[in-house]
């Protein structure tokens, strides 16, 4: 009888392969790669989020509006804020204010500061039925006391988020929602409501596709979000000016981008008429002057949906072409338009990212890149990934850097869903893929001002598999936030969790046929990475062709002392092809560097 042979699945950059039967991918590809990541040849668990901006206040509010049901605007006194606040909104899901029976949820603006939500948006009761808020008694028509914690929240869902910074050394971390701008107060731990957020005059009207767009030039942080007139703002105040062309009225735009001295506004609404294959320009040296009226409009149908910045060029992305928007050094027309690719383009104005030779965004098809020479398929290993999306929402798709990890990563709406619930998950140094279940609305960064101490870890000590010395951890390095569709705002990879809730990870092999003439029977399967206290996960067996395991066992890498491990699995199981599945829901960041599954021939097919 012939000894088992081990087929060793090592190496592991080849990531998901989605291009061919499971049986005919390469050995390192994968059928399926869900929340994990792949780095340098190892495959892991990638990390959760948790939630940023955290502080809470306690009040004691007395609502002073009437005797009936409030209304939007109506004042709310405090014992500890002179200032008081207004009611912002309210929802009322049972009984009525009148009848004193009334419950719903009551949301406050504090003037200099933010929304807050009672208990995280609990219900809010009267003072006639059982309380559910901490302190006190809820609301009532004739004005009864209440006390309770307010957790800060924006208004849902967040549209921004961006690290405002000033040659002068100043840094301001802001975010949007749809109606206002904030700025992150990081004595308090709260998000301070700017502009015409005291008096709810909201300074934008956009709806929650309408991303918002800023860019920062003469220390001055400019704001597009394609609906409203573009604004700026200075560190402390929000100013609309007003862009007029020889009697034309720039309405707003898609993009603003400074170059060449020069603030470049792209896709434009002029009096009331879009005009979407159009660049508009200021004045040179200035972001206000527009006396000398330049524009350009592109020879295309298509409509103008990204930008990327490509060896100091200007690339443009449209809707089924690419171009670049050349400079001329002629004052009177300082840009033209020069064709690079037609056919593909850009579908997410948020999904594109460049680096130094090359960009890359979400086309109508596929990922593509762009060298600036020519327009091509990023995707090849999962060419049917796009036909799993909702192909009418891919304006929500928005993309990011994670360099520390070298991915990039852009989420996007499944089929049926409306909004992003998953992330395309891209090694861009080894080309490979892996898909993240995880729903986001928007991205930015924040540098951190200080070391993390042990205040800052939510987690308990057995949980952490982290340590403070992490380049990540350390002051001046920057933190990848994400926005969500409830109006929080989360540090990405921070926590073994999401936000508390476990994540679950998914890796299967492809099929493995080991021999082309006779069967095999599986032995035993070795599993090599690293090893902790709590770390396990299951491993699945299947054979043939069924989806139906016909082995589970839990595997746990433990070995004292050690960093690292080998745990064997017996199997013995005959058959013509097998695949191996690794799963885990627990709290600690699993990471493999090999699998490795041992046969021998078993009789003819």
């Amino acid at each position: 009888m012939q000894n088992y042979k081990g087929f060793p699945i090592v190496d592991l950059r080849a990531g998901l392969n989605l291009s061919a039967e499971p049986w005919m991918i390469p050995m390192q590809a994968f059928t399926l790669a869900e929340n994990v990541y792949f780095y340098q040849g190892r495959v892991i668990k990638r990390k959760g989020y948790e939630k940023f901006a955290t502080g809470t206040q306690v009040w004691d509010l007395d609502y002073d509006g009437g005797q009936n049901e409030p209304d939007v605007g109506d004042r709310v006194t405090s014992t500890t804020e002179t200032a008081g606040a207004y009611v912002k909104s309210y929802t009322v899901t049972g009984g009525a204010w009148a009848t004193n029976d009334a419950a719903g949820t009551i949301r406050f603006t504090k003037p200099g500061s933010e929304t807050v939500a009672f208990a995280d948006n609990e219900d809010l009761t009267n003072a006639t039925q059982s309380n559910t808020l901490a302190g006190g008694a809820g609301l009532g028509a004739n004005g009864v006391a209440l006390k309770t914690a307010h957790n800060y929240v924006v208004e849902p869902p967040v549209m921004g988020i961006y690290n405002y910074f000033t040659t002068g050394g100043s840094s301001y971390l802001i975010i949007f929602d749809k109606d206002y701008l904030y700025q992150y107060d990081s004595t308090n731990d709260v998000w301070v409501g700017k502009g015409g957020y005291d008096t709810l005059t909201p300074d934008f009207t956009g709806d929650d596709s309408q991303f918002f767009w800023c860019e920062i030039w003469k220390d001055l942080l400019f704001i597009a979000n394609n609906k409203d007139a573009i604004q700026y703002w200075n560190g402390s105040t929000l100013t609309s000016p007003t862009y007029t062309f020889n009697g034309d009225t720039l309405d707003a735009c898609l993009i603003i981008i400074a170059h060449k001295n020069r603030l470049i506004f792209l896709n434009t609404l002029e009096n009331g008429t879009r005009f979407p294959q159009r660049y508009r320009c200021t004045n040179v040296g200035s972001y206000s002057s527009t006396s000398d009226d330049i524009y350009v409009d592109a020879d295309t149908v298509d409509w103008i949906v990204g930008v990327s910045f490509l060896r100091g060029e200007l690339m443009v992305l449209f809707e089924r072409s690419v171009w670049w928007l050349r400079y001329t050094g002629d004052a009177d027309n300082p840009f033209t338009w020069e064709r690079i690719a037609e056919t593909e383009g850009c579908y997410g104005t948020y999904s594109v990212i460049n680096f130094e030779d090359e960009a890359i965004c979400l086309g109508p098809t596929s990922w593509v890149g762009s060298d600036g020479l020519r327009v091509y398929d990023i995707t090849e290993k999962i060419p049917d990934l796009i036909l799993t999306m909702n192909q009418n929402k891919l304006n929500y798709a928005y993309g990011f850097l994670a360099e520390e990890m070298r991915q990039y990563l852009c989420s996007y709406p499944s089929q049926g869903e409306d909004y992003p619930d998953k992330m395309l998950c891209m090694n861009y140094l080894d080309n490979c893929f892996s898909i993240y279940n995880l729903p986001m609305h928007v991205a930015g960064y924040w540098t951190q001002g200080s070391d993390w101490t042990f205040d800052d870890i939510t987690v308990t000590m057995d949980e952490m598999n982290w340590s403070f010395d992490e380049k990540t951890l350390v002051a001046g390095y920057p933190t990848t936030l994400i926005g969500d569709r409830n109006g929080y705002v989360h540090t990405l990879f921070s926590s073994n969790t999401d936000d508390g809730s476990a994540i679950t990870s998914r890796l299967k092999t492809k099929r493995l046929v080991p021999y082309s003439d006779s069967k095999a029977k599986l032995g035993y399967v070795d599993f090599i990475g690293d090893a902790g206290e709590g770390m396990e996960f299951t491993a699945k067996f299947y054979k043939d062709h069924s989806d139906i395991a016909f082995l589970s066992q839990t595997v746990t890498m433990v070995e004292a002392g050690k960093s690292k491990t080998r745990q064997r699995v017996r199997v013995m199981e005959r058959g013509e092809r097998f695949m191996i599945e690794v799963t885990d829901s627990g709290a600690k960041q699993i990471a493999l560097d090999a699998i490795v599954p041992f046969f021998r021939p078993a009789g003819k097919m």
